[in-house]
């Protein structure tokens, strides 16, 4: 694989686009991926990074679907399960096996006998979402119950109303981050465009339809119209923010934040799903929302808290109340952790959207469920379509459903080798991997003199195939082959990688967003200083913008770890309904 074309907005210039897409999240580009590969000329713009907003704070699952069980949504859990599938096989080294401990009481609804017609019910709806998983480690392992004792041998929950548990497997990613990175990568394969910091200023118009938009680069200050026959807006939660200035009308009735902790490991091997004193919506529900306890590289990750928000708002601060509900919640179930804010390593938030037309503060009501909006049905308004995504696990879903849309409007014929949804059977950047145990075993014995096993497997649940560029990195100049954190396992080829190939324009992308480093909190100033110095030798930084860039990284770390221990931190927002 060659260096990744350098940064030229210019391309997007003096050329007619079929489709620009505005929004580099998770639906942005698998939506840029799907209509690139139907063989629609295609550009992308993002504000700031790649991922950098909601995509980046997830809970690092592809849910399965169970959750929409309990409001009898059937559609939504069959749809889940298949889009896991697809998901897995485009990239299989990018996830792991989790299973999920229930615990069941002798209350009807949360009693093993509920919960096990439940996942009756669940098999059946999920049948088929194997099919075609033909390398056994993407394959799930089934549910199956766990009686108390057995349950206590395992974590010392106290509670006399627990009878055991049922355990569930989910699909957990060590790095979401990775994933985005990975479509982004194989949309540009397939000939699109994408570029970060480049922030829409307005729609362009042409006798009333939207032609395009005109953009201005973050990091020049220049700017850029681009033209494009259909604009897709596949900005977020911010997505409204955009459409005002068409004066179309909103998709929500209002946000709701939801932030995790990251902290020592509290529990090795499972997860643990413990009732929050939030109410849930639907009909055969446990009375209740969950938190999750989930073992997560080594540590727990601990999610989500819920708080509603007037707007999602520029910046994504963790509340001190946010932490605080985390911590409260695992404290009174198992008291014997006693997790205090000492053990908040890092903490993150993101936003989604709310469509329910009642807010209810003290109940849950995130629905996962994506809107697709063509603007001239529903306004009047040609030439934009709105998706607005909910839910990491079926953004690839809302992508092929966006470009079955932009294919009808553009009535552009189909390419005859291109299949009608071709992101279903597709290999992502990395992915191309058929028997991930017997990859990751000729990797590990043909690395052995680059590196240890354990850094093998890290680069091998990352990067997949790329393990072999970053090798040739390695190989050219050995220094990249050490790690650049004590703490941590993230290689300096990694930041070579992401600054040559994956457009990290700032510390913080590749720190961040490209790699795992400051995913687990800040790995201190001589980590940052000797990465400023590896970015900055390809990108030409002089000694102070170097340190420009680690204090950016370090300001942005102690703001999402000074809330542990306050109510509010400087500059902190907290709006809500």
């Amino acid at each position: 694989m060659s260096p990744t074309t350098p940064r030229r907005t210019g391309a997007l210039s003096n050329r007619q686009f079929d489709v620009l897409v505005v929004g580099g999240g998770i639906t942005g580009a698998w939506t840029a991926l799907d209509c690139a590969l139907r063989g629609y000329t295609v550009a992308l713009i993002e504000k700031n990074d790649f991922g950098g907003a909601t995509s980046s704070r997830s809970s690092r699952l592809l849910h399965g679907g169970i959750r929409y069980l309990q409001k009898l949504e059937l559609t939504k859990v069959r749809e889940s399960a298949l889009e896991r599938k697809y998901v897995t096989r485009a990239a299989p080294h990018l996830f792991n096996h989790v299973p999920f401990l229930i615990p069941t009481y002798r209350s009807l609804r949360k009693s093993r006998a509920f919960l096990h017609a439940g996942m009756l019910g669940y098999r059946a709806l999920s049948a088929g979402s194997h099919t075609g998983l033909e390398d056994p480690a993407t394959r799930l392992p089934r549910d199956y119950s766990m009686n108390v004792s057995r349950l206590r041998s395992k974590i010392p929950l106290n509670d006399d109303r627990i009878t055991g548990a049922w355990v569930l497997h989910e699909c957990q990613m060590e790095s979401s981050e990775r994933m985005t990175q990975a479509v982004i990568a194989r949309a540009r394969q397939a000939g699109a465009l994408l570029f970060n910091y480049l922030k829409l200023e307005q729609f362009n118009l042409d006798d009333g339809r939207v032609s395009g938009a005109t953009v201005r680069d973050g990091e020049d200050g220049s700017r850029i119209s681009v033209t494009a026959n259909i604009t897709v807006n596949a900005a977020g939660p911010w997505c409204d923010s955009l459409n005002r200035q068409l004066g179309v009308q909103s998709l929500n009735t209002g946000f709701a934040r939801g932030a995790h902790i990251v902290t020592r490991q509290l529990i090795r091997d499972y997860a643990l799903v413990l009732p929050s004193g939030l109410q849930g919506e639907g009909p055969l529900g446990r009375g209740e929302r969950h938190i999750f306890i989930m073992p997560w590289r080594g540590h727990s990750l601990i999610g989500t808290s819920y708080q509603e928000t007037s707007a999602p708002g520029d910046t994504l601060q963790v509340t001190g109340r946010e932490i605080k509900q985390l911590m409260d919640i695992v404290n009174q179930t198992m008291p014997h952790v006693a997790l205090d804010t000492d053990d908040v390593l890092h903490a993150f938030a993101g936003v989604y959207p709310l469509q329910s037309k009642t807010i209810r503060t003290d109940t849950y009501q995130g629905s996962g469920e994506y809107q697709l909006v063509d603007h001239v049905s529903k306004e009047g308004v040609e030439g934009i379509v709105t998706a607005l995504g909910a839910k990491y696990t079926t953004a690839r879903r809302l992508a092929e459903l966006t470009t079955d849309l932009v294919g009808r409007k553009l009535n552009i014929a189909r390419a005859g080798n291109v299949k009608r949804n071709p992101t279903r059977a597709i290999k992502l950047d990395g992915g191309e991997i058929t028997d991930l145990k017997r990859f990751e075993l000729e990797r590990t014995e043909e690395y052995r003199q680059l590196w240890s096993p354990e850094t093998s497997r890290h680069l091998i649940k990352r990067y997949g195939t790329r393990i072999d560029d970053l090798a040739s990195i390695c190989r050219d100049d050995p220094a990249f082959a050490v790690p650049v954190s004590s703490s941590g396992m993230t290689i300096g080829a990694e930041l070579q990688f992401a600054v040559d190939r994956e457009m990290a324009i700032h510390l913080s992308d590749a720190t961040m967003r490209r790699t795992d480093l400051c995913t687990l909190g800040d790995p201190g100033a001589a980590s940052l200083n000797h990465c400023a110095q590896i970015l900055g030798h390809t990108l030409g930084w002089s000694e102070s913008q170097q340190q420009a860039e680690v204090d950016s990284v370090r300001a942005e770390l102690t703001t999402n770890t000074c809330s542990a221990g306050a109510a509010t931190c400087p500059g902190e927002e907290e709006s809500s309904i």
